[in-house]
C-alpha cells in the first residue's frame, strides 16, 4: 500500500505526499542506511535494474549491488555532505545484456540516504543543444522593461522550446492560493487555458509546502498503478521529499488525466521566500527529461523570480514613493494650520488620492468630516461603534459587508474600509472608503461539479469538465495594498506628532495668556484706582459747586454741573464693570448643587428690581450643579436686563424655564421686552455694546459680556433669539458632568 490509510477529496488535504510509499514510473529507487550503506528498501521494479527482487536486496550491502565505481563516487560525497555539487553520478550497470548507462541521483535524509536510477539523456551534452539552453537563458535574463506579461510570454515559450511539452503555462496565486493562468505556449489546436482561475484546492496546502523544498516536480505518467511500490524491512515512514521520482498522489494522477494529461512538469516560482506560482508543463503522453535539464529548469525559476521580485520591488517603491509625497505635502498643510479639520477639509483630493479611495471620512472632537462617496453622518456614527471594537490602531478590510453587516445598506454602502484611530478617549477616527466591485471571474471548470461519491468515498468526477465558466462575484472592494496600509500607519503618527506639537503651542500660549491676564487684572485693578481718586475730587467739588453756589450760577451752569455729576457716576459705574469682568476669569470654580427656584427668589428679592414685573417659574429641573456665587451674579444680570428693558405699555413678565438634556440642563429666560434685531445676536455679548441710546436707558454695556464668561466659566454655551417690540429669550446650557470638567482641567494645570 502507497499508505497506511486510503485518502479521498474529503481528506486529501492531510495526505502525507512525502511519504508516499512508491517509485514512478521508469525510475528504480534504493534506500540506505548511510552509516553502513546496507539497503533498507527498495523499489519492486529494481529487478529491471539488478536482476534481483526487491525482497532479496534488503539487508544487503550496496556495494556489491552498485559496483565499487559508483560505492566510491557516493562515499565520497556523503564525507563532504554535499550532493547538489555532484548530482546526477553517471552510473554503469554491467549484466548479461550488456551496459546501461543511468542517471544516479543521491540525497540523504536524516540517516537513510535516497537513491534514485533514471534514464540518461546523451543529447543533453550536445554543444547544440547547450547552445539551445545559453539562448533560452538568455532571452529570460535580458528582460530589463516594465512590461511583465512580456516576461511571463517569454519565459514559457523558451520552456516549452527546450523541453518539448505540449503545453506550458504560468500559473500565478491569490493570497488565498487560488490559481490563474497568466502566460501560456502550448501545440497548435489545443485548447487555451490562458487567464483560466482554478481553486486553491487544486494543489493543497502539503503540496505546496513541497515545492518550497523540491523546487522542480516531475510526473512521468499519469497511468493507474504504473508507478512500482517501495519494500522496505520495516513499516516505518521514510520521507522521500528530496525524491524527484517518489510515487504521485492517486487523487492527482486521477485530477491529470480527466483533463487529459499524460505527464506533467512543475517548477516553483518564489517571491520573498513565498510561493508566487507554478510554470506548469504538460503532455499528452507520458513524457520525461534528464535530471540535469530539470535542474537548469529550476534555474529558469530562480531567474523569473529575481525578475518578479524586482519588479514588486521596484514597484512597491515607486507607489512608496508617490503616496509618501502625497502624506509630507498633506501634514505640511497639517502644521502650517491652527486645527486638524480645515486642512483635510481643503485638501480633500489630496487625501482621497493618498489611499487611492473614492470617499473619507474625518471623525475628530465630536465633528465629523465627510469627503467624496461617504456614508451619512448617522451611518458613520454607527460605524464608529464597530471600529472601536477594533484592537488595532489600522484596520482595514476589502469585504465590509462580512464584517459588518448593516454597512451593506449605508446610502453609499462602501465594501472597502481603511482606518486609523488618531485617539482611543475620546474615541476619533480618519477613514477611507472604497466601492464595491463587481468582478467577472473565468475558471477551468465549476468547481462545485468536479466531485461524487463512489462506495462512500468522494472522488474526482470522472467526466470532470475544465471548460470555461464564467463566475460573478460581488460584495468585495479593490484590496488596501501594503504600501497604503505602511503609509496610513506614518500618517497616524504624522497626525500624532502635529496634534502633540500643537498641543504644547497651545500650552506655551495658555501659559503666556495666564500671565498676561494677570498682569492686565493688576493693571485694571491699578488703573481703576488712580481713575477713583480724581474722580472723586471731580464729584467733590462739583457737589460744593451745588450746594454753595448754585444761586450764582444761571440754569446752564447748574445743567453742566448735573452733567459733570452724572458723567462722573457713570465713569465709576463703567470701572465697577470693568473690575467686575476680569474677577470672572479669576480663581477656580466652587462646585455645589443649587436650588434654582430658592437661589431666583434671593435674586428677585435682594436686587430690588421687581417694578410691576412678573416672575414666572416652570421648572422642570430644580437643582443645577455650578459655582453659587457666579451663578446668583448671572440671573441677577439677566433679571435685571429684563425689568430695564421692559414696555411700559404691555403687562411686563419674566419667565425662567428649565428642562433636562442629554448631556445636562437649558435654561430659558424669556420677556416681552422690547426687544431687538436678531441680526446683532453676535455682538451683544461684547463689552460695552449697546444697542440703545444711553439717554433712553441707563447701563454700561457689560451685563452680557459678564453673563457669558460666568456661562463659558461653567463649561457651557448661550443662545439668543430676539424681535423688536415682541421679547427676548436667552437660553444657556449647562453640562451635568461639571465637576469632572472641573477637576480634569484642574490637573491640566497643575
Amino acid at each position: 500500500m502507497r499508505y497506511t490509510i486510503d485518502y479521498d477529496l474529503t481528506n486529501c488535504d492531510a495526505e502525507p505526499l512525502r511519504f508516499i510509499r512508491s517509485c514512478q514510473h521508469g525510475a528504480v529507487l534504493l534506500v540506505l542506511y548511510a552509516d553502513s550503506l546496507r539497503i533498507k528498501g527498495a523499489s519492486e521494479n529494481c529487478h529491471e535494474l539488478f536482476g534481483r527482487s526487491a525482497k532479496d536486496l534488503l539487508g544487503e550491502d550496496a556495494g556489491a549491488v552498485l559496483g565499487s565505481e559508483s560505492m566510491d563516487l557516493i562515499r565520497q560525497a556523503s564525507a563532504a555532505s554535499s550532493f547538489d555539487t555532484v548530482n546526477p553520478f553517471e552510473h554503469y550497470h554491467r549484466s548479461t545484456d550488456g551496459s546501461v548507462r543511468k542517471n544516479l541521483v543521491v540525497n540523504q535524509e536524516g540517516e537513510l540516504l535516497i537513491l534514485e536510477f533514471e534514464d540518461r539523456d546523451e543529447q543533453f551534452g550536445t554543444t547544440a543543444f547547450l547552445m539551445q539552453v545559453d539562448r533560452s537563458l538568455a532571452r529570460i535574463q535580458s528582460f530589463s522593461g516594465s512590461d511583465v506579461a512580456e516576461l511571463h510570454a517569454t519565459t514559457v515559450q523558451e520552456v516549452r522550446r527546450l523541453t518539448g511539452y505540449d503545453r506550458v503555462y504560468l500559473y500565478e496565486f491569490d493570497k488565498e492560493y487560488n490559481g490563474k493562468v497568466v502566460a501560456e505556449a502550448r501545440r497548435e489546436g489545443m485548447e487555451s487555458f490562458l487567464h483560466l482561475h482554478y481553486p486553491h484546492t487544486d494543489i493543497p496546502k502539503q503540496a505546496r509546502e513541497l515545492y518550497l523544498r523540491q523546487q522542480v516536480r516531475m510526473v512521468t505518467s499519469t497511468v493507474a498503478d504504473c508507478d512500482s511500490l517501495l519494500i522496505t524491512d520495516d513499516r516505518t515512514p521514510i520521507d522521500l521529499s528530496t525524491a524527484g521520482n517518489r510515487g504521485v498522489s492517486p487523487i492527482h494522477l486521477e485530477y491529470l488525466r480527466n483533463m487529459g494529461v499524460g505527464a506533467s512538469l512543475s517548477i516553483a516560482v518564489t517571491v520573498n521566500g513565498k510561493l508566487w506560482g507554478l510554470l506548469a508543463c504538460h503532455h499528452e503522453a507520458p513524457r520525461s527529461i534528464d535530471f540535469r535539464l530539470r535542474k537548469l529548469l529550476g534555474l529558469f525559476g530562480r531567474i523569473l523570480s529575481g525578475h518578479l521580485a524586482l519588479h514588486q520591488t521596484a514597484s512597491f517603491r515607486n507607489n512608496v514613493l508617490s503616496t509618501s509625497l502625497l502624506r509630507a505635502r498633506l501634514v505640511d498643510r497639517l502644521i502650517e494650520a491652527q486645527d486638524i479639520v480645515t486642512p483635510i477639509q481643503e485638501n480633500e483630493e489630496m487625501l482621497l488620492s493618498l489611499m487611492k479611495a473614492d470617499g473619507a471620512a474625518l471623525l475628530i472632537e465630536d465633528h465629523i468630516l465627510r469627503i467624496g462617496s461617504c456614508p451619512e453622518e448617522k451611518e458613520l456614527s454607527l460605524l464608529l461603534g464597530f471600529l472601536e471594537q477594533q484592537p488595532s490602531n489600522i484596520f482595514s478590510t476589502a469585504s465590509l459587508y462580512r464584517l459588518y453587516a448593516p454597512a451593506k445598506n449605508f446610502s453609499t454602502a462602501p465594501a472597502g474600509l481603511l482606518s486609523i484611530r488618531i485617539s482611543k478617549e475620546p474615541a476619533e477616527h480618519l477613514v477611507w472608503f472604497r466601492p464595491e466591485t463587481i468582478r467577472e471571474l473565468a475558471w477551468g471548470g465549476r468547481p462545485e461539479q468536479r466531485k461524487e461519491i463512489v462506495d462512500g468515498k468522494v472522488r474526482l468526477h470522472p467526466h470532470l469538465s475544465f471548460a470555461k465558466y464564467v463566475q460573478t462575484t460581488s460584495g468585495e472592494a479593490r484590496p488596501w495594498a501594503q504600501h497604503h496600509l505602511d503609509n496610513a500607519l506614518a500618517l497616524r503618527n504624522d497626525i500624532k506628532e502635529v496634534i502633540l506639537v500643537k498641543y504644547q503651542e497651545m500650552r506655551h500660549l495658555n501659559n503666556k495668556l495666564v500671565s498676561a491676564y494677570e498682569e492686565l487684572q493688576s493693571f485694571s485693578y491699578t488703573v481703576s484706582h488712580d481713575l477713583r481718586a480724581p474722580l472723586r475730587g471731580i464729584k467733590g467739588y462739583a457737589k460744593i459747586l451745588q450746594e454753595d453756589y448754585s444761586d450764582r450760577l444761571d440754569d446752564f451752569g447748574q445743567s453742566a454741573l448735573r452733567t459733570i455729576v452724572s458723567s462722573v457716576d457713570r465713569m465709576n459705574t463703567f470701572i465697577n464693570g470693568i473690575l467686575e469682568f476680569s474677577r470672572i476669569g479669576s480663581g477656580r470654580l466652587r462646585v455645589e448643587a443649587i436650588h434654582l427656584p430658592t437661589l431666583l427668589d434671593e435674586v428677585w428679592q435682594s436686587s430690588h428690581i421687581q417694578q410691576d414685573v412678573a416672575l414666572n417659574k416652570h421648572l422642570d429641573v430644580e437643582y443645577v450643579i455650578g459655582d453659587h456665587t457666579l451663578l446668583w451674579q448671572l440671573f441677577q444680570n439677566f433679571l435685571s436686563n429684563s425689568v430695564k428693558y421692559r414696555r411700559e405699555e404691555v403687562a411686563s413678565y419674566i419667565t425662567v424655564r428649565t428642562r433636562q438634556l442629554d448631556e445636562g440642563v437649558s435654561i430659558e429666560i424669556e420677556d416681552n421686552g422690547i426687544g431687538f434685531d436678531v441680526k446683532h445676536a453676535g455682538s451683544i455679548f461684547t463689552p460695552f455694546t449697546r444697542l440703545v441710546s444711553e439717554e433712553e436707558y441707563e447701563g454700561s454695556g457689560i451685563g452680557l459680556a459678564i453673563a457669558q464668561r460666568i456661562v463659558q466659566k461653567h463649561y457651557g454655551d448661550i443662545d439668543v433669539d430676539s424681535k423688536p417690540n415682541v421679547g427676548t429669550t436667552f437660553e444657556i446650557r449647562l453640562p451635568g458632568n461639571l465637576q469632572e470638567l472641573v477637576e480634569q482641567d484642574n490637573q491640566q494645570n497643575a
